[in-house]
């Protein structure tokens, strides 16, 4: 098995842990996932603006835990409320912000989603890792290693499939003037 016993019990610590830190994964795709569509369909950005939003995102993501990640062993219960709130209001926040507006309010929901998993995110992980049996140990640490090496071939893959449409696209249209009135 990959993950703990008891991985996604809530009764069990590491089960809360790991559930928590799925549970907040999960509540900020929502951004990532449907954001550049809405911001692109309600507002009027184009692509590099809505990409511009997710890349806030993800630099307040590194920017917390860079600045979080040398405070003590005492205050790390903190880091993880603090971080774990702070990205639940910036979901509220997106979810009222998103379809009225205005991007302003879009771009500090983001911040504060991305800030607030940053801040909480390694603590969490080394919570239930330090929660866990010897074994179940060595499972969460290999589980975080796949897990990175599994997100880097997915989207070397990704990268891989988009050239080949690219690649159909400037080929199809020489080969057949029809497709152009399908485009």
């Amino acid at each position: 098995r990959m993950l703990p016993a008891g991985a996604f019990d809530p009764r069990q610590p590491t089960g809360a842990v790991v559930l928590l830190v799925m549970f907040l994964s999960i509540s900020t795709m929502g951004l990532i996932t449907y954001g550049p569509l809405l911001m692109t369909q309600l507002h009027g950005l184009r692509p590099v603006q809505t990409g511009g939003v997710l890349l806030l995102e993800s630099v307040a993501w590194s920017i917390v835990a860079i600045t979080f990640a040398s405070i003590s062993d005492r205050w790390q219960n903190t880091a993880i409320a603090f971080g774990f709130t702070i990205a639940i209001l910036g979901v509220a926040l997106q979810s009222l912000a998103m379809p009225n507006g205005p991007v302003s309010l879009i771009i500090v929901a983001a911040l504060m989603m991305g800030g607030g998993f940053g801040a909480a995110i390694a603590f969490m992980t080394r919570r239930a890792i330090s929660l866990a049996g010897p074994l179940d140990r060595q499972r969460l640490d290999a589980f975080g290693g796949d897990l990175v090496a599994g997100l880097a071939a997915r989207a070397d893959r990704l990268r891989q499939r988009r050239e080949r449409v690219d690649g159909i696209r400037h080929v199809v249209p020489v080969l057949s003037p029809a497709y152009k009135m399908t485009i």
